[in-house]
């Protein structure tokens, strides 16, 4: 009797295991909402000095960039070209939600840098100093705006940002634009 018991209740473990292992796993729906272009190139300067941060945005959140701040006045006989603030990185937004047809939200996901902040190396008469990635790095929520997006609904900070030397008609962006909440930091396309 305990053995025709044994047996029984291995056939149903048996058949458990087969039926479980056969039938499809659980998938969880995660639709990943693109951005309404398939690659765009932001700048963030501010027209007057030697610095900016260019990055290239992809539709699905992913990025990569370079940020550079000369400094002619910092230079000894070793470096006599002067210092380069530089940084050199790549990073992804996450949480991509569209709020209305011109405005979308995004979540700083992640930044990797080329290399460490405080770095330095001398090359072709030049000091480097590896730096964080200036208007990324101090945000975590960012608001994409496309061109069509009304300028009386954005943040004065951001629109500073606005490149000089751009038409701007005053209702609309008229480009596309990377608004970093926490910073007011403005990022604006190239297109």
């Amino acid at each position: 009797m305990k053995k025709l018991a044994a047996f029984l209740l291995s056939a149903v473990l048996l058949v458990t295991l087969v039926s479980c292992s056969e039938s499809e796993p659980i998938k969880k729906e995660e639709e990943s909402l693109s951005l309404p272009f398939e690659s765009l190139k932001f700048s963030f300067c501010s027209g007057a000095g030697a610095w900016s941060t260019e990055l290239v945005l992809k539709n699905d959140g992913t990025f990569t960039g370079f940020y550079s701040d000369s400094d002619m006045g910092s230079f000894t006989d070793e470096y006599p070209d002067g210092t380069n603030y530089v940084c050199e990185f790549s990073g992804n937004f996450k949480n991509i939600t569209k709020i209305n047809d011109y405005t979308y939200s995004l979540t700083l996901d992640e930044v990797i840098t080329a290399k460490e902040f405080g770095e330095e190396w001398i090359e072709d008469s030049i000091r480097y100093i590896a730096s964080p990635p200036y208007g990324i790095y101090d945000g975590r929520e960012f608001i994409l705006y496309t061109p069509d997006a009304p300028v009386s609904e954005m943040d004065e900070t951001f629109l500073s940002w606005f490149p000089i030397g751009i038409e701007f008609d005053g209702e609309k962006l008229g480009k596309y634009g990377l608004h970093n909440v926490e910073t007011g930091d403005g990022f604006f396309s190239f297109e």
